[in-house]
């Protein structure tokens, strides 16, 4: 029989279930630390939700020049950093030095962006930082978190 690396996570809740496969898949679940948040124009509207939750939960917010005017506007305390392609210190050197321990970015078509995109995404991997690419994917996974910080506390 062939194993096709798949893992299973049982609970009550989706996001719970979510979060205890993502553990048996050996995904590191980080409860602190700096996300880097690059999203597309379609996906900004979820901005402020994602940003507030990042915060509720202790983390400092790095993001993509857009992304953090957007955040800005709501209010949410964010430090710019620079895409691959505008120069550097930039995403990509924030991560090889251990800086960022959760990515989320959503693609937007754009040439550069995808091309930077997927250096990131490839990095993160290599260097096993988990990375959310759709705003579900970052509901799921928040609740998730949250849950299990919860739970933590109780």
């Amino acid at each position: 029989m062939r194993n096709t690396g798949e893992v299973m996570g049982i609970d009550y809740e989706f996001s719970g279930a979510f979060a205890k496969a993502q553990l048996a898949a050996g995904q590191k679940l980080t409860l602190s630390g700096t996300v880097f948040l690059s999203l597309n124009d379609l996906t900004k509207r979820h901005l402020a939700e994602i940003g507030r939750g990042f915060r509720e939960l202790g983390f400092n917010i790095i993001a993509t020049s857009g992304t953090a005017k957007v955040l800005q506007l709501e209010g949410i305390p964010v430090e710019p950093v620079l895409k691959i392609h505008e120069g550097r210190p930039n995403a990509r050197d924030m991560l090889k030095n251990g800086q960022i321990q959760v990515m989320v970015i959503t693609s937007s078509g754009d040439a550069l962006d995808s091309k930077d995109g997927l250096q990131l995404r490839r990095l993160a991997l290599a260097y096993k930082v988990p990375i959310i690419t759709t705003v579900d994917g970052w509901g799921t996974c928040y609740h998730g978190r949250y849950q299990e910080l919860k739970e933590q506390i109780h």
